[in-house]
């Protein structure tokens, strides 16, 4: 045996938590409707990624669940800070874009 899988997790959103699944389709790409998905500064045009806490910390405060066409985003923190459909971080305004085709 080469391996057991214990939990399988899917991340529709660049950065953003995710969910749990109990099955997924596979391909070369990996996962289905796994990090399509992704936040974009309108005023930098730069991908929001949580790898720089100082601008992007309260993507981690949101989950993402993958529909057929786009995904639905949760706050789950009880006090955000900012809005999650119209700023990011630090007051930035943002756009979610496909990050990649499907």
């Amino acid at each position: 045996m080469l391996g057991t899988v214990t939990a399988l997790r899917r991340y529709p959103v660049k950065s953003m938590l995710g969910e749990d699944l109990d099955a997924s389709d596979v391909s070369h790409r990996g996962l289905a409707r796994d990090r399509r998905l992704a936040v974009v500064s309108r005023r930098t045009g730069k991908v929001a990624s949580a790898k720089y806490p100082r601008l992007w910390r309260d993507l981690l405060t949101l989950s993402a669940e993958a529909l057929d066409e786009g995904a639905r985003i949760t706050l789950s923190a009880p006090k955000p800070r900012a809005s999650p459909r119209t700023t990011g971080s630090a007051g930035t305004c943002v756009s979610a874009i496909s990050w990649c085709c499907a």
